[in-house]
Protein backbone atom coordinates (compact mmCIF):
# COMPACT_ATOMS: atom_id res chain seq x y z
CA UNK A 1 0.00 0.00 0.00
CA UNK A 2 1.30 3.46 -0.83
CA UNK A 3 2.31 5.92 1.83
CA UNK A 4 -0.54 8.08 3.07
CA UNK A 5 -0.24 11.84 2.67
CA UNK A 6 -0.17 14.02 5.75
CA UNK A 7 -3.63 15.58 5.40
CA UNK A 8 -5.34 12.19 5.55
CA UNK A 9 -3.48 11.35 8.73
CA UNK A 10 -4.86 14.56 10.24
CA UNK A 11 -8.44 13.70 9.35
CA UNK A 12 -8.13 10.39 11.15
CA UNK A 13 -8.87 11.87 14.59
CA UNK A 14 -12.62 11.19 14.40
CA UNK A 15 -12.58 7.81 12.72
CA UNK A 16 -9.43 6.04 13.88
CA UNK A 17 -10.97 2.60 13.83
CA UNK A 18 -10.35 -0.86 12.46
CA UNK A 19 -12.81 -3.00 10.55
CA UNK A 20 -13.72 -6.48 11.70
CA UNK A 21 -13.15 -8.55 8.61
CA UNK A 22 -15.85 -10.87 7.33
CA UNK A 23 -19.36 -9.42 7.27
CA UNK A 24 -22.29 -11.56 8.41
CA UNK A 25 -24.80 -12.17 5.62
CA UNK A 26 -27.79 -9.88 5.90
CA UNK A 27 -25.99 -7.44 8.18
CA UNK A 28 -26.42 -3.78 7.38
CA UNK A 29 -23.57 -2.04 5.62
CA UNK A 30 -22.34 1.54 5.80
CA UNK A 31 -23.55 1.76 2.21
CA UNK A 32 -26.52 3.65 0.79
CA UNK A 33 -28.06 3.64 -2.67
CA UNK A 34 -29.43 7.00 -3.82
CA UNK A 35 -31.69 7.27 -6.89
CA UNK A 36 -34.06 9.90 -8.31
CA UNK A 37 -37.79 9.30 -8.00
CA UNK A 38 -38.73 10.93 -11.32
CA UNK A 39 -39.92 8.52 -14.03
CA UNK A 40 -37.16 7.67 -16.48
CA UNK A 41 -34.37 9.19 -14.36
CA UNK A 42 -31.26 7.01 -14.46
CA UNK A 43 -28.71 8.62 -12.14
CA UNK A 44 -27.42 6.67 -9.15
CA UNK A 45 -25.07 7.47 -6.27
CA UNK A 46 -23.66 4.92 -3.86
CA UNK A 47 -22.57 6.41 -0.53
CA UNK A 48 -20.03 4.32 1.35
CA UNK A 49 -19.02 5.40 4.84
CA UNK A 50 -15.25 5.33 5.11
CA UNK A 51 -12.85 4.84 7.97
CA UNK A 52 -9.53 6.54 7.38
CA UNK A 53 -7.31 4.25 9.47
CA UNK A 54 -7.57 0.47 9.28
CA UNK A 55 -5.60 -2.74 9.34
CA UNK A 56 -5.48 -6.02 7.50
CA UNK A 57 -8.61 -7.20 9.30
CA UNK A 58 -10.61 -4.54 7.44
CA UNK A 59 -10.24 -6.55 4.29
CA UNK A 60 -11.68 -8.04 2.22
CA UNK A 61 -14.61 -5.66 2.04
CA UNK A 62 -18.07 -7.07 1.53
CA UNK A 63 -18.70 -8.24 -2.01
CA UNK A 64 -21.91 -6.19 -1.88
CA UNK A 65 -19.69 -3.10 -1.62
CA UNK A 66 -16.99 -4.00 -4.12
CA UNK A 67 -19.48 -5.20 -6.74
CA UNK A 68 -21.12 -1.78 -6.86
CA UNK A 69 -17.76 -0.04 -6.89
CA UNK A 70 -16.60 -2.15 -9.82
CA UNK A 71 -19.78 -1.37 -11.79
CA UNK A 72 -19.53 2.41 -11.30
CA UNK A 73 -17.46 4.31 -13.90
CA UNK A 74 -16.62 7.06 -11.39
CA UNK A 75 -15.21 7.12 -7.87
CA UNK A 76 -15.61 10.23 -5.70
CA UNK A 77 -13.69 10.91 -2.49
CA UNK A 78 -13.51 13.89 -0.16
CA UNK A 79 -9.97 14.64 -1.28
CA UNK A 80 -7.55 12.44 -3.18
CA UNK A 81 -5.29 10.84 -0.52
CA UNK A 82 -2.50 10.57 -3.09
CA UNK A 83 -2.48 14.32 -3.78
CA UNK A 84 1.21 15.39 -3.57
CA UNK A 85 0.96 19.01 -2.40
CA UNK A 86 -1.55 19.07 0.45
CA UNK A 87 0.63 17.92 3.32
CA UNK A 88 2.86 21.01 3.41
CA UNK A 89 -0.13 23.35 3.54
CA UNK A 90 -1.69 21.30 6.31
CA UNK A 91 1.47 21.32 8.39
CA UNK A 92 1.82 25.08 7.97
CA UNK A 93 -1.74 25.61 9.19
CA UNK A 94 -1.05 23.38 12.20
CA UNK A 95 1.79 25.58 13.48
CA UNK A 96 1.23 28.09 16.27
CA UNK A 97 2.40 31.66 15.63
CA UNK A 98 6.09 32.26 16.32
CA UNK A 99 6.85 32.70 19.99
CA UNK A 100 3.68 30.92 21.17
CA UNK A 101 3.52 27.52 22.86
CA UNK A 102 0.83 24.91 23.37
CA UNK A 103 1.89 24.77 27.01
CA UNK A 104 0.57 28.31 27.53
CA UNK A 105 -2.90 27.15 26.45
CA UNK A 106 -3.06 24.17 28.80
CA UNK A 107 -3.95 23.93 32.47
CA UNK A 108 -1.33 22.57 34.85
CA UNK A 109 -3.31 19.32 35.12
CA UNK A 110 -3.45 18.98 31.34
CA UNK A 111 0.28 19.65 31.05
CA UNK A 112 1.04 16.87 33.55
CA UNK A 113 -1.27 14.51 31.70
CA UNK A 114 0.30 15.50 28.39
CA UNK A 115 3.83 14.76 29.66
CA UNK A 116 2.74 11.37 30.99
CA UNK A 117 1.03 10.41 27.72
CA UNK A 118 3.98 11.52 25.63
CA UNK A 119 6.32 9.43 27.78
CA UNK A 120 4.00 6.48 27.27
CA UNK A 121 4.19 7.04 23.52
CA UNK A 122 7.97 7.26 23.68
CA UNK A 123 8.34 10.93 22.70
CA UNK A 124 9.66 14.03 24.50
CA UNK A 125 6.90 16.41 25.53
CA UNK A 126 8.37 19.44 23.77
CA UNK A 127 8.08 17.85 20.33
CA UNK A 128 4.53 19.17 19.75
CA UNK A 129 4.68 22.41 21.71
CA UNK A 130 4.68 24.53 18.53
CA UNK A 131 1.48 22.92 17.18
CA UNK A 132 -2.18 23.86 17.55
CA UNK A 133 -4.34 21.72 19.87
CA UNK A 134 -6.35 20.06 17.07
CA UNK A 135 -3.16 18.85 15.42
CA UNK A 136 -1.69 17.50 18.66
CA UNK A 137 -4.92 15.65 19.48
CA UNK A 138 -4.89 14.11 16.01
CA UNK A 139 -1.27 12.97 16.11
CA UNK A 140 -1.60 11.51 19.61
CA UNK A 141 -4.73 9.63 18.56
CA UNK A 142 -2.93 8.27 15.51
CA UNK A 143 0.09 7.18 17.53
CA UNK A 144 -2.10 5.47 20.11
CA UNK A 145 -3.93 3.67 17.30
CA UNK A 146 -0.65 2.48 15.80
CA UNK A 147 0.33 1.04 19.17
CA UNK A 148 -2.83 -1.06 18.88
CA UNK A 149 -1.80 -2.29 15.42
CA UNK A 150 -3.83 0.11 13.26
CA UNK A 151 -2.31 1.99 10.34
CA UNK A 152 -3.10 5.14 8.40
CA UNK A 153 -1.66 3.50 5.29
CA UNK A 154 -4.55 1.03 5.09
CA UNK A 155 -7.45 3.47 5.12
CA UNK A 156 -10.56 2.69 3.08
CA UNK A 157 -10.18 5.81 0.93
CA UNK A 158 -6.67 4.79 -0.08
CA UNK A 159 -7.87 1.31 -1.01
CA UNK A 160 -10.58 2.63 -3.33
CA UNK A 161 -8.44 5.31 -4.97
CA UNK A 162 -5.63 2.86 -5.67
CA UNK A 163 -7.97 0.39 -7.31
CA UNK A 164 -9.84 3.04 -9.23
CA UNK A 165 -6.60 4.19 -10.80
CA UNK A 166 -5.54 0.64 -11.58
CA UNK A 167 -8.82 0.00 -13.42
CA UNK A 168 -8.92 3.36 -15.22
CA UNK A 169 -11.91 4.80 -13.40
CA UNK A 170 -12.43 8.52 -13.22
CA UNK A 171 -11.61 9.86 -9.73
CA UNK A 172 -13.39 13.02 -8.53
CA UNK A 173 -12.76 15.13 -5.44
CA UNK A 174 -15.75 16.46 -3.54
CA UNK A 175 -13.69 19.19 -1.90
CA UNK A 176 -10.50 21.19 -2.13
CA UNK A 177 -7.55 21.20 0.25
CA UNK A 178 -8.53 24.71 1.32
CA UNK A 179 -12.02 23.51 2.23
CA UNK A 180 -10.61 20.67 4.30
CA UNK A 181 -8.35 23.08 6.16
CA UNK A 182 -11.25 25.41 6.90
CA UNK A 183 -13.20 22.49 8.36
CA UNK A 184 -10.36 21.22 10.54
CA UNK A 185 -9.72 24.66 11.99
CA UNK A 186 -13.36 25.72 12.24
CA UNK A 187 -13.90 25.14 15.96
CA UNK A 188 -12.98 27.46 18.79
CA UNK A 189 -9.67 27.07 20.58
CA UNK A 190 -11.56 26.09 23.74
CA UNK A 191 -13.17 23.20 21.85
CA UNK A 192 -9.81 22.14 20.49
CA UNK A 193 -8.28 22.16 23.97
CA UNK A 194 -11.20 20.07 25.22
CA UNK A 195 -10.67 17.61 22.37
CA UNK A 196 -6.99 17.34 23.31
CA UNK A 197 -7.94 16.79 26.95
CA UNK A 198 -10.35 13.97 26.07
CA UNK A 199 -7.71 12.37 23.83
CA UNK A 200 -5.11 12.48 26.60
CA UNK A 201 -7.59 10.96 29.07
CA UNK A 202 -8.40 8.10 26.72
CA UNK A 203 -4.72 7.24 26.35
CA UNK A 204 -3.99 7.73 30.04
CA UNK A 205 -6.82 5.41 31.07
CA UNK A 206 -6.00 2.77 28.41
CA UNK A 207 -9.43 3.37 26.86
CA UNK A 208 -8.32 3.92 23.26
CA UNK A 209 -8.70 0.31 22.13
CA UNK A 210 -12.21 -0.12 23.61
CA UNK A 211 -13.15 3.20 22.01
CA UNK A 212 -11.84 2.05 18.62
CA UNK A 213 -13.58 -1.30 18.99
CA UNK A 214 -16.98 0.24 19.73
CA UNK A 215 -16.65 2.59 16.79
CA UNK A 216 -15.48 -0.26 14.57
CA UNK A 217 -18.48 -2.37 15.51
CA UNK A 218 -20.86 0.48 14.70
CA UNK A 219 -19.17 1.01 11.33
CA UNK A 220 -19.12 -2.68 10.45
CA UNK A 221 -22.81 -3.14 11.18
CA UNK A 222 -23.91 0.12 9.57
CA UNK A 223 -25.30 1.30 12.92
CA UNK A 224 -25.17 5.07 12.58
CA UNK A 225 -26.94 5.70 15.89
CA UNK A 226 -24.26 3.74 17.72
CA UNK A 227 -21.53 5.52 15.75
CA UNK A 228 -23.06 8.87 16.67
CA UNK A 229 -23.09 7.88 20.34
CA UNK A 230 -19.41 6.94 20.27
CA UNK A 231 -18.37 10.09 18.39
CA UNK A 232 -20.40 12.26 20.77
CA UNK A 233 -18.14 11.16 23.61
CA UNK A 234 -15.37 13.31 22.11
CA UNK A 235 -17.37 15.85 20.11
CA UNK A 236 -20.18 17.88 21.63
CA UNK A 237 -23.48 17.55 19.78
CA UNK A 238 -23.87 21.35 19.59
CA UNK A 239 -20.18 21.95 18.94
CA UNK A 240 -19.27 24.62 16.40
CA UNK A 241 -16.38 22.34 15.45
CA UNK A 242 -18.83 19.56 14.62
CA UNK A 243 -20.84 21.97 12.54
CA UNK A 244 -17.71 23.02 10.65
CA UNK A 245 -16.26 19.52 10.32
CA UNK A 246 -19.45 17.74 9.26
CA UNK A 247 -22.72 19.64 8.91
CA UNK A 248 -21.79 22.49 6.58
CA UNK A 249 -19.67 20.22 4.42
CA UNK A 250 -22.57 17.76 4.11
CA UNK A 251 -24.77 20.50 2.71
CA UNK A 252 -22.11 21.35 0.14
CA UNK A 253 -21.59 17.71 -0.85
CA UNK A 254 -25.32 17.20 -1.38
CA UNK A 255 -25.32 19.98 -3.98
CA UNK A 256 -22.62 18.18 -5.96
CA UNK A 257 -24.36 14.82 -5.67
CA UNK A 258 -27.63 16.32 -6.89
CA UNK A 259 -25.77 17.50 -9.98
CA UNK A 260 -24.48 13.98 -10.67
CA UNK A 261 -27.99 12.58 -10.36
CA UNK A 262 -29.46 15.27 -12.60
CA UNK A 263 -26.94 14.33 -15.30
CA UNK A 264 -27.82 10.64 -15.00
CA UNK A 265 -24.35 9.66 -13.73
CA UNK A 266 -23.49 6.61 -11.65
CA UNK A 267 -20.94 7.51 -8.96
CA UNK A 268 -19.52 5.49 -6.08
CA UNK A 269 -18.74 8.04 -3.35
CA UNK A 270 -16.48 7.19 -0.42
CA UNK A 271 -16.96 9.69 2.41
CA UNK A 272 -16.07 9.56 6.11
CA UNK A 273 -18.68 7.54 8.02
CA UNK A 274 -19.30 10.49 10.32
CA UNK A 275 -20.93 12.25 7.36
CA UNK A 276 -23.71 9.64 7.33
CA UNK A 277 -24.96 10.33 10.84
CA UNK A 278 -28.31 11.79 11.86
CA UNK A 279 -30.73 14.26 10.33
CA UNK A 280 -27.83 16.38 9.06
CA UNK A 281 -26.02 13.43 7.50
CA UNK A 282 -25.81 12.85 3.77
CA UNK A 283 -28.50 10.11 3.55
CA UNK A 284 -31.02 12.23 5.47
CA UNK A 285 -30.26 15.39 3.50
CA UNK A 286 -30.62 13.59 0.17
CA UNK A 287 -33.87 11.97 1.27
CA UNK A 288 -35.11 15.40 2.30
CA UNK A 289 -34.53 16.62 -1.25
CA UNK A 290 -36.81 13.93 -2.61
CA UNK A 291 -34.36 11.22 -3.60
CA UNK A 292 -34.94 7.58 -2.78
CA UNK A 293 -32.29 6.60 -0.23
CA UNK A 294 -31.86 2.99 0.86
CA UNK A 295 -29.28 1.51 3.24
CA UNK A 296 -28.02 -1.77 1.85
CA UNK A 297 -27.25 -5.04 3.61
CA UNK A 298 -24.57 -7.62 3.02
CA UNK A 299 -25.67 -10.09 0.37
CA UNK A 300 -27.77 -7.63 -1.62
Amino acid sequence: MKRMSGWRVLLAVWLLVCGAGVQAAGERLSLWEVTPTAAGARGKVYLFGSIHVCGNVCYPLSRSVTRRFEAAPTLAVELDPLSPDVSARMMKEAQLPAGQSLSDRMSSADRRRYEQVMARLGLPGEVFMNMRPWMVATVITLMAAEQEGYSATQGIDMWFVSRARESGKRVLELETAERQLAALTGGSEAEQIEQLRVTLQLVERSQMKPYFDRMRTAWQTGDMAALDAVMSETMSGDSSWREALLDRRNEEMVVTMAQWLARGETVFAVVGAGHMIGDKGLPALLAGKGYKVRQLADGE
